[in-house]
């Protein structure tokens, strides 16, 4: 179904750029395991929604933080893999994986230092 080119497959961006993302999020789990009994049954989640108890959630809910990088690190290697002819897009694709990937990691750590 895809051919794979040699050239993508042995790209620096290619093979450091994903386990990165793997990484941060067993960080992200491990921090979740770590601190999980000292969280209150309801964390702030929404910053986008007004102040008060409409940023509040579960604390279930803080699961949703690892989901989405994986989420997003699958559908950009998706669409490396679809559109592996063009390096550029492949540069961007894993960066921009990596980069998003860090910032949830980064927003996961303040989430932390807010409520403990």
């Amino acid at each position: 179904m895809f051919k794979f080119k040699k050239e993508i497959t042995t790209s620096v961006y290619w093979r450091k750029g994903l386990p990165f993302c793997l990484l941060f999020t067993i960080a992200s789990l491990g921090l979740l395991g770590f601190f999980w009994r000292k969280f209150p049954p309801e964390v702030p989640l929404f910053y986008s929604r007004p102040w008060g108890e409409e940023i509040l959630t579960s604390s279930l809910s803080l699961l949703f933080l690892p989901l989405m990088i994986v989420l997003v690190s699958l559908l950009n290697l998706f669409l490396v893999l679809l559109l592996q002819q063009n390096r550029l897009l492949v540069v961007i694709l894993t960066t921009t994986s990596v980069l998003f990937a860090f910032l949830v990691f980064w927003t996961l750590i303040r989430i932390i230092e807010l409520i403990i």
